[in-house]
């Protein structure tokens, strides 16, 4: 059975997606430009996914988060893991990321997995950053990836 839930925030809404019980996508809004009013949560569906993006945002860590089941090519699902392992509150580079999946030279196809993950606050892409601790990318743009960034330390 697949499932919406939604959490509604000051930037917009933010989308998670299940399927028999696992996350399969998380959206958040597009932004190009960090909006005047300053983020917060003002309501969010029961459940352990809006209590774990509450947790995600406010930097605290969830000791059981939701289960996740995202669909994507090998290469893809390899990378999402290495995103999963990275620490919260530290980052690494995409080239980092890419020798830690065993292809150093695949920077760029690195880059191209984190942008098309589809459940960014459950796989954390936010932690991948470009070299020389340059910001890189983020899906949802680059003020949320500053939020996600910023909350966790």
């Amino acid at each position: 059975m697949k499932i919406k839930r939604h959490c509604t925030t000051t930037w917009g809404v933010i989308t998670v997606c299940l399927e028999d019980g696992a996350v399969t996508d998380c959206t958040l809004p597009f932004l190009e430009e960090e909006p005047a009013e300053g983020f917060a949560i003002l309501e969010k569906d029961a459940g352990p996914e809006g209590a774990f993006i509450e947790a995600v945002f406010s930097g605290r860590t969830v000791k059981n988060p939701p289960a996740v089941k995202l669909k994507g090519t090998g290469f893809q699902q390899l990378v999402w893991r290495a995103i999963a392992d990275t620490p919260k509150g530290q980052t690494k580079t995409y080239g980092e990321l890419a020798k830690a999946v065993g292809r150093p030279r695949a920077c760029r196809a690195v880059a191209n997995a984190c942008g098309r993950n589809p459940a960014p606050l459950f796989f954390p892409c936010h932690r991948i950053v470009g070299a020389n601790e340059n910001m890189g990318g983020f899906s949802a743009g680059l003020p949320w990836k500053r939020l996600l960034l910023n909350a966790e330390h």
